[in-house]
């Protein structure tokens, strides 16, 4: 039997929860000018031309190199097996509304590296051709607003009960700095992470919650 799960009342966002006869779990999360709903294999192709392929784009990115298309496949058929099962610690892909335009995505992930329990690690690459629209923040805040949601839904990351996200941007990425600091992001310290000095920052929905009772 399928079953959907819908809340409306977001602070940036509309979000729908939805799994399927075939038990798969499908999300759509809706903002003033966007869409972002799980990443599919038909996605490979401008997520290779317009972001991990693009070195415009990669410049401030991990470790800044540009990827292969076979790199891109392989990453983005680990981000659909996850949805697959059930796992909404993936990819997003972010549309336009008004005319289905690919503006990027947004990855709540697992993390690269270090795996901690009940941590996800968010990144986000835009589209160039989008750049300079404020799509990128629209996109990171709505996102925001659904991982709150799913630390109540008491989803896990890594083998514990999701409840904080972590993030890295290079120092002088002052947008993308703007844009973790506006989603409620606490700066901690300078890190050494994918081959270079990026600030690390942290948000802890636990603590969150009880600042705001």
């Amino acid at each position: 039997m399928k079953k959907t799960y819908k809340f409306n009342k977001l602070s940036n966002a509309e979000a729908h929860f939805e799994l399927t006869e075939s038990n798969e779990l499908h999300v759509l999360i809706r903002t003033d000018n966007l869409y972002l709903e799980p990443v599919k294999e038909e996605d490979i192709t401008p997520y290779h031309e317009k972001l991990f392929g693009n070195s415009t784009v990669m410049k401030s990115f991990v470790t800044g190199i540009t990827q292969e298309l076979s790199e891109v496949q392989n990453t983005v058929k680990i981000w659909v097996e996850r949805w697959k099962n059930n796992n909404p610690f993936s990819s997003l892909t972010v549309t336009r509304i008004d005319d289905d335009k690919f503006v990027g995505q947004v990855n709540l992930g697992p993390g690269i590296k270090d795996k901690i329990p009940g941590t996800a690690e968010i990144s986000y690459t835009v589209n160039p051709e989008v750049a300079g629209c404020g799509f990128g923040s629209e996109a990171v805040r709505a996102v925001f607003d659904y991982a709150e949601k799913l630390s109540e839904m008491k989803f896990e990351v890594n083998g514990g009960g999701f409840r904080e996200i972590i993030a890295t941007a290079l120092p002088n990425n002052y947008k993308s700095i703007k844009i973790l600091e506006n989603c409620g992001m606490k700066f901690e310290k300078e890190i050494n992470a994918h081959g270079s000095i990026r600030n690390f920052y942290r948000k802890n929905f636990t603590v969150a919650s009880i600042a705001n009772k």
